[in-house]
């Protein structure tokens, strides 16, 4: 449901270039700050009129219609797996395929600047945090110097699916004894 309600969100796309067997494509999505209400309840807040300044660049063979490449720039998200799922289906490009794979990227372009405005807004002097796109994880960098390690879920934080603890480990150069009373706390 969360997502349906970030599709409702998302602007239609501005074409910036169609020449040869590439397009150019401004992806428009709003900007949604930390302050949204988040993790599964409903998308209660005022939302950025802004819109990201991200590019898209398309490529198709023209011979078989089949996807070449796809870019995103800036590159600060990732859209490996969408254009993996768009070339497992083997279906040539068409106006569902290519709407369906802009949409996709601007949910992405949407959750990422969330998921990074989120990260930013928890960092303080006793830990940091950092996101990682691709890996789909964030780091927690605890005093006393251990990192623990987290899987994001795919909706994440628009859905109610929590982080999973995937490791914890010593970060700093001394050896440190990660407590049993922390391990059980982070169960």
């Amino acid at each position: 449901e969360e997502i349906w309600q970030l599709q409702s969100l998302v602007s239609g796309p501005k074409v910036l270039e169609f020449k040869d067997n590439c397009l150019r494509v401004l992806p428009k999505a709003p900007i949604l700050t930390s302050e949204c209400v988040i993790l599964g309840q409903k998308l209660d807040c005022v939302v950025d009129s802004s819109v990201s300044d991200h590019e898209l660049l398309i490529e198709v063979d023209e011979g078989s219609m089949e996807l070449n490449k796809v870019q995103i720039f800036p590159a600060d998200v990732c859209v490996d797996i969408l254009i993996e799922k768009l070339k497992s289906s083997r279906e040539v490009i068409s106006a569902p395929s290519l709407g369906w794979l802009i949409r996709q990227c601007q949910q992405q372009i949407v959750i990422n600047t969330l998921r990074r405005s989120l990260v930013n807004d928890a960092n303080n002097s006793r830990h940091s945090f950092e996101y990682s796109d691709k890996d789909e994880t964030i780091v927690a960098h605890l005093v006393g110097a251990i990192d623990a390690f987290f899987k994001i879920s795919a909706d994440w934080p628009l859905s109610s699916y929590g982080l999973k603890l995937i490791s914890i480990r010593n970060s700093g150069t001394q050896p440190t004894n990660i407590t049993l009373d922390l391990l059980c706390k982070t169960k």
